[in-house]
């Protein structure tokens, strides 16, 4: 039985995320990066009922101040470009409350010295990074998941997450243990990891290359998630080759 390996990314065209924003798809922005948004307001703000309200208030920010139309990718990276316009919305919101509080008065303390920015000088651009890889990392296994579950065959992805991730809070299991829990030989479940590994890759490869504009920054982008795990950032993955394609990988059958 045949398991195709996901659709490689095709890098000769322009990002899908800055067509979207040229074309005021707000919506495909929200679904894809709602998260590092959030988590990034969220670790900087006094509640989560905030970070929700101000995390609908950013993206409807792209509508209300024309950023949709100014947007250039020639002008730097699309993760950088989403950053900027995060900080600057956090330390107008920050400038906002500041200025109710003096009676109208202009608050000028800049994002790092404002109220409820953590006092551990976590550099702010660096967190939204983390988030960001956080977040695609997340939907590459989602993706994963949802691409054995609809070819009917959930135990390839059961055995990759036990194998990388563990279960309920336990450490990474054995391919043995995978092997008794799942009732099939340990060369079977070596087999599920192996080509499920290769999946997970090309996954992550196509997130990467929905916001990269061409070969160059796609490849730079590539380099900064495997920095990101060979940091130990990503609980699980334990270094940056689990996004690499292995040779001969390039079709999966049984």
């Amino acid at each position: 039985m045949e398991d195709e390996r996901p659709p490689g990314p095709d890098r000769g065209i322009k990002s899908t995320n800055w067509t979207a924003l040229r074309q005021g798809d707000v919506e495909h922005l929200v679904h894809a990066y709602w998260s590092p948004v959030h988590r990034f307001l969220k670790a900087r703000l006094a509640s989560s009922e905030t970070a929700e309200d101000l995390t609908q208030e950013f993206f409807l920010h792209f509508l209300q101040k024309g950023l949709l139309a100014r947007a250039d990718p020639e002008r730097g990276r699309f993760r950088g470009f989403l950053f900027t316009v995060a900080r600057q919305f956090l330390v107008d919101h920050f400038r906002e409350r500041g200025a109710a509080r003096r009676g109208g008065g202009v608050a000028h303390a800049g994002l790092d010295a404002a109220q409820g920015v953590p006092a551990e000088g976590a550099d702010p651009a660096s967190e939204f990074d983390r988030q960001w890889f956080l977040s695609l990392l997340n939907r590459a296994r989602l993706a994963l998941k949802n691409h054995y579950a609809v070819r009917g065959r959930p135990e390839v992805y059961r055995a990759f997450r036990l194998f990388y991730f563990g279960d309920e809070g336990e450490d990474r299991w054995s391919q043995k243990r995978i092997a008794e829990e799942l009732g099939e030989p340990v060369s079977q479940v070596n087999n599920h990891i192996h080509r499920a590994r290769g999946v997970y890759a090309e996954l992550v490869r196509n997130l990467v290359a929905e916001y990269s504009t061409g070969e160059e920054d796609f490849q730079e982008e590539m380099a900064s998630v495997a920095r990101f795990l060979e940091g130990g950032k990503y609980p699980g993955l334990p270094d940056s080759t689990a996004i690499q394609p292995r040779p001969g990988e390039d079709e999966l059958a049984e």
